[in-house]
């Protein structure tokens, strides 16, 4: 999963830490693109280079992952926070904010907290309400015994056994990123995402959304996905038959087009 020179990656300094990103892509429009628990911005690089022509599109690193491990997690409004300093960096007064998985919970606290930053919304193989005694033990079994307990199952979760058994280049990065986590960062992340409760609210966002399930995804399914489709205003739903849960990394090429489009909608 080394950098593409298709792409401009650069360091971009926040609040109180420095992230990494990468650009792809020119247009009036840009997406930004949030990515999962443990991993990095490189997780979107496919996707990114699937993208139509006349997208723009911009991943981060959130803080404890990546460039910005040296900062930890704390709640997915201080994410959503950080989100926006982000478009400050940048000079963009709205985006159409993307995320999948933790991602996707920090994207719709972006909404909700930062709604005139905004244009469209995407969510990707996310939640909207978290299981928090799930959530919260994960973090208490990474700082009991370490992250290594915990990768084998969060592959198999994540990926189809056909990949499981090939793997391929997505699965050795995801692999090797899980294992190079802080444990303080992986259990943050994981306590921050236990406190999600948002679906409620989804219906206070009146922006154009996407909401995009695999269809064989066992962590954030097709019937949760489409509860959030329903919930939001204005919402597209759609199931990727071959997806499971790493859609970015899986079906890049479907899901470029799927945003691409929604984002065309705003």
């Amino acid at each position: 999963m080394s950098a593409d020179e298709t792409l401009e990656i650069r360091r971009v300094a926040l609040s109180d830490h420095e992230t990494e990103i990468a650009v792809a892509g020119q247009g009036d429009r840009t997406l930004v693109l949030l990515h999962a628990v443990g991993l990095s911005w490189r997780m979107w690089r496919e996707t990114m280079l699937a993208l139509p022509p006349g997208t723009r599109a911009v991943a981060c690193d959130l803080r404890g992952h990546g460039v910005a491990a040296t900062t930890p997690p704390t709640t997915l409004d201080r994410h959503a926070d950080d989100v926006r300093d982000l478009l400050d960096a940048l000079g963009l007064p709205r985006a159409d904010v993307v995320g999948l998985s933790y991602g996707g919970a920090v994207a719709e606290h972006v909404a909700l907290r930062h709604p005139e930053r905004v244009a469209s919304l995407g969510l990707v193989a996310t939640f909207s309400r978290a299981r928090p005694e799930i959530f919260l033990e994960r973090a208490r079994v990474a700082e009991t015994v370490g992250i290594g307990a915990q990768i084998g199952e969060t592959l198999t979760r994540w990926f189809s056994p056909a990949e499981l058994e090939e793997n391929g280049e997505a699965v050795r990065w995801v692999r090797e990123r899980l294992n190079a986590n802080r444990v303080e960062n992986w259990a943050g992340a994981w306590r921050a995402l236990a406190g999600l409760d948002v679906h409620d609210r989804l219906g206070t966002i009146p922006v154009p959304a996407t909401v995009v399930a695999g269809a064989h995804d066992t962590s954030a399914t097709a019937e949760m996905m489409r509860g959030i489709a329903d919930a939001l205003p204005d919402a597209t739903f759609h199931v990727i038959a071959e997806g499971h849960h790493m859609l970015s990394l899986e079906q890049p090429a479907q899901l470029a087009l799927l945003l691409a489009a929604n984002a065309a909608r705003a």
